[in-house]
C-alpha cells in the first residue's frame, strides 16, 4: 500500500483510503474487471464501498485521465480496466 501512496504523490493526485483500495485492486487482478465486478470482490472487505464511490466520485475517471488505468471497451456495452497501461493486445473469445 505504501507504494500506491508515493505513486499518488508522483501522478500529483490525492486518493482516499476506498480509491487507494481499488486502485491496489486493479494493479492485483489483471483480469480487466468491469465495475461491477472490482464493487462485488472490494464490498466484501470494505462494507462502506458504493458503487457511487468508484462511479459517482470520478474514481475510475480520475484513474484514466492520469493514466493510471486504461479503459477497455471490448463488449458494446462493457466496459472493463486495465492497470498495465503498456501497449499490449487484447481479445476476446467466443465459445
Amino acid at each position: 500500500m505504501n507504494e500506491l501512496r508515493e505513486y499518488q504523490v508522483n501522478v500529483g493526485i490525492h486518493l482516499s483510503h476506498h480509491c487507494l483500495k481499488i486502485l491496489k485492486y486493479l494493479t492485483k487482478h489483471r483480469t480487466h474487471p468491469t465495475v461491477d465486478i472490482i464493487y462485488k470482490n472490494l464490498s466484501k472487505e470494505i462494507h462502506t464501498l458504493s458503487k457511487t464511490t468508484i462511479y459517482k466520485h470520478d474514481t475510475i475517471k480520475v484513474f484514466t485521465s492520469k493514466g493510471i488505468v486504461q479503459e477497455l471497451t471490448i463488449e458494446e456495452k462493457e466496459v472493463r480496466y486495465d492497470a498495465d497501461t503498456t501497449q499490449h493486445a487484447h481479445f476476446h473469445t467466443l465459445l
